[in-house]
C-alpha cells in the first residue's frame, strides 16, 4: 500500500488502526472488499479530520466483513470523539451503528429520530421495501 503523507508513522499507526498494518506490502487489488473499505477509512482519518463523511462504507460487502467494518466506524468514533455521517442503505448496518437516523426518500425527508422508532413507521418500511401489494404479489 503507498500512501503520500509526511509522516510515515502516522500512515503506519492508521493501518495499524485499521487492522492493515501487516497486510502494507499487498497491493490494493489483492485486498478484498472489507479491507479496501478500511484503507478508504484510514486515508480519510490521515489529515485528522473533526467530520467524517462515509458514503455506503459496506457496499458489496459480504455479511463478516459488514459487521467488521461497521465495528472499525463504532470504534473510531468514539475513540477519536469524532462526528460520523454515513448513507448506507443496509439496515442492518444502520441500526448495528446509530442511535438516530435520517431517512430520505427520493430527496423527501421521510422521517428522523431514534433509529429504532424510525425504523418501524409505515412510510419508512414502504420506501425501504415498496408498497405492502407489491410485497403480497411477489415483486420486493
Amino acid at each position: 500500500v503507498h500512501v503520500d503523507v509526511d509522516d510515515v508513522g502516522a500512515a503506519a499507526d492508521l493501518l495499524e488502526r485499521v487492522g492493515l498494518l501487516e497486510d502494507g506490502d499487498k497491493r490494493v487489488g489483492e485486498f478484498s472488499k472489507g479491507m479496501r473499505g478500511r484503507l478508504t477509512v484510514a486515508r480519510a482519518l490521515l489529515h485528522g479530520p473533526e467530520l467524517l463523511f462515509l458514503d455506503e462504507p459496506t457496499a458489496g460487502m459480504h455479511p463478516e466483513e459488514r459487521r467488521e467494518t461497521m465495528a472499525l466506524v463504532k470504534t473510531l468514533w468514539a475513540d477519536l470523539g469524532m462526528t460520523v455521517v454515513f448513507v448506507e442503505q443496509v439496515m442492518r448496518a444502520v441500526m448495528a451503528l446509530t442511535d438516530r437516523v435520517v431517512v430520505f426518500d427520493h430527496g423527501v425527508l421521510l422521517a428522523e429520530g431514534p433509529a429504532a422508532e424510525v425504523m418501524q413507521r409505515p412510510e419508512v418500511m414502504t420506501a425501504y421495501l415498496g408498497p405492502a401489494q407489491s410485497l403480497e404479489r411477489g415483486n420486493a
